[in-house]
């Protein structure tokens, strides 16, 4: 099975910063088309993530998830117009960003991502909530927090 044109140039630029990923990397075939990549990355010893890391290239975006967020990037390298997936990344595993998640019961209401030293204000669409969940690739940051 070969990747689409997209994936290829992803995965490329991905396996050049990150080697090792290359174990976790799979070709995902949907309908016949050609397949897209997804890298499925186990978290760190300590680390509670649910899931861990996960990267699919789909549809000419690249979907990077982590905890219970959602990201999406046009490009893995940086360029003027959009925001690239390669920082992001490299910030999440230096752990310079956190997941923020915020909950009602088992329910989730919402997630985004911050810096550490800032806890953002839950977005209306949130809410109500009971608790907030902040995680970090090894858990440096972890925390749980009654609203």
């Amino acid at each position: 099975m070969q990747l689409d044109h997209f994936s290829s140039l992803v995965a490329d630029e991905i396996f050049q910063h990150f080697p090792d990923w290359q174990a976790y990397a799979r070709v995902h075939e949907e309908r016949g088309d050609r397949g897209h990549l997804f890298v499925e990355l186990p978290a760190p010893t300590g680390a509670d993530l649910q899931p861990s890391l996960y990267i699919i290239t789909k549809g000419k975006q690249i979907t990077v998830g982590v905890d219970h967020y959602t990201a999406h990037f046009s490009r893995f390298t940086s360029s003027e117009e959009a925001p690239d997936c390669l920082t992001w990344l490299r910030r999440l595993l230096a752990e310079e960003i956190v997941i923020v998640s915020w909950w009602s019961g088992e329910a989730l209401r919402g997630a985004t991502w911050s810096e550490p030293e800032i806890l953002p204000a839950a977005p209306v669409t949130c809410r109500p909530y009971d608790r907030v969940r902040v995680r970090s690739w090894r858990g440096k940051h972890d925390q749980d927090l009654a609203a």
